[in-house]
Order: C-alpha cells, then sequence, then structure tokens
C-alpha cells in the first residue's frame, strides 16, 4: 500500500526509478541515486556542480505535469523503470496516476509531497527498497535540520516576519499561493509568503499581474 492508501503490487526487487515530476527525483536523489534511469530536465552549469556524475548522465524524459518537458509514455517506457513514484496524494492526483498506471503498465507509487511529512516519508521508502538503515540516516538529519530551524524561527514575532514574493516565470509573474508546495518552505522557514488567494488555487504555480505584486508590497523577492 502506498502513503496515498492504494494496493499496489510491486516487483520484489526495485532497481530503476523514474519519478514523475523533480520534486520526486530530488527526494530518489537523496535516497539512492544509483535507482534513477532517468530525470524532468537539462540541468544547468550550477546545478552539475552540486550533483554526481551518474546524475548528470541520466536521459532526459521531462515530467508528467507542470510547464517544462512533458514525458510522453513512450519515453518513460524507453527508460523501462521497474516503478515510478510520485509525490503527492491528493485526489485529482492519485485519478492522475491511476491513469498513468494503466496507460504504462508499471507500478506508480505516491508519497506524501507535504515537506512537513518528510520523515514519514523517507521511512515509506525504507520498507519499499528495503533499505531502512538508509531511511533511518535521513530521518535523525531531517529531524535536526527542522528542530534547528524551529528552535530560530519560534523566537521570530510575527510582526517582525520578513514580507517574502516567491518569482518565479519568465518574467518573475507566476508564483506559489500561501498554502502552495512550491513555497511552503517560506512558511517553514518563518517567512512571511505575501501571495494570497482562493484555496482552489494554491497547488502549483498560479500567474499574477505586476500589479498584485506591488499591491502585496514584499520585502523581499527570492527569485526561482
Amino acid at each position: 500500500m502506498d502513503m496515498a492508501g492504494r494496493e499496489i503490487e510491486v516487483p520484489t526487487k526495485i532497481e530503476k526509478v523514474y519519478a514523475t515530476a523533480l520534486t520526486g527525483t530530488l527526494l530518489m536523489y537523496s535516497f539512492d541515486e544509483e535507482k534513477l534511469c532517468g530525470i524532468n530536465i537539462n540541468l544547468t552549469d550550477d546545478e552539475k556542480k552540486y550533483t554526481s556524475g551518474h546524475f548528470q548522465s541520466l536521459p532526459v524524459i521531462g515530467a508528467t505535469a507542470g510547464k517544462g518537458q512533458v514525458a510522453s509514455p513512450e519515453e518513460i517506457m524507453s527508460i523501462s523503470p521497474d516503478i515510478i513514484l510520485a509525490m503527492g496524494i491528493d485526489d485529482g492526483s492519485i485519478s492522475e496516476m491511476d491513469k498513468l498506471q494503466e496507460t504504462l503498465n508499471i507500478p506508480v507509487i505516491m508519497v506524501d509531497g507535504d515537506i512537513r511529512n518528510t520523515l514519514e516519508t523517507y521511512k515509506f521508502l525504507g520498507e519499499l527498497f528495503d533499505n531502512k538503515e538508509r531511511a533511518h540516516e535521513l530521518i535523525e538529519y531531517t529531524e535536526k535540520v527542522f528542530g534547528d530551524v524551529n528552535e530560530i524561527v519560534e523566537k521570530i514575532p510575527e510582526s517582525e516576519r520578513v514580507k517574502i514574493y516567491y518569482a518565479a516565470g519568465p518574467a518573475g509573474l507566476e508564483t506559489g499561493l500561501k498554502g502552495s508546495g512550491n513555497t511552503e518552505t517560506i512558511d517553514i522557514a518563518g517567512g512571511n509568503n505575501v501571495a494570497v488567494g482562493p484555496k482552489e488555487e494554491a497547488k502549483g504555480r498560479t500567474e499574477v499581474t505586476m500589479e498584485q505584486v506591488l499591491n502585496w508590497d514584499p520585502e523581499l523577492i527570492i527569485v526561482v
């Protein structure tokens, strides 16, 4: 059973993994990069400084969602993954991943993409890949990082939390609304995401206008 509660039959030994989006690829990179058989984006020179030779050698397949290169079923099949890893367990994602699994006839394993649940996600990966030792290492590291961050953030009064705008897209006019997975690190780090909108629009990136950004009046802009 995956983290979305779906009963999925997986191979006894999983050697090759493709993730449907960059977040899942990076999660798998942190757990066991040697199992990755494809990535979602072309790496920049800066990104290559911080990634391994194996990671850089993997074919760029794209992702199954988002605004970048879209991976076709044929491209995914060409790298012969044993399983497909998908982050996010909301109802819409479950429906999409059920369709993808039916199309490819490859197990699609859904894991929790909420950064606050990283401990549970690593524990699940430890069981999925029969590598609880690696999971324990990452859980200990994650607990320390969150503990250190929380200790600092708790000392920042609400009135002193920096107003931040997250700028993405070619013109910087795509952002993640408060509550979006794109910007949850701002909240965790004690920032105040100025981009507020309807909850149902907070799943991915949202297009905004320059007037909206000016009205939000951020003190700091983080550019992707």
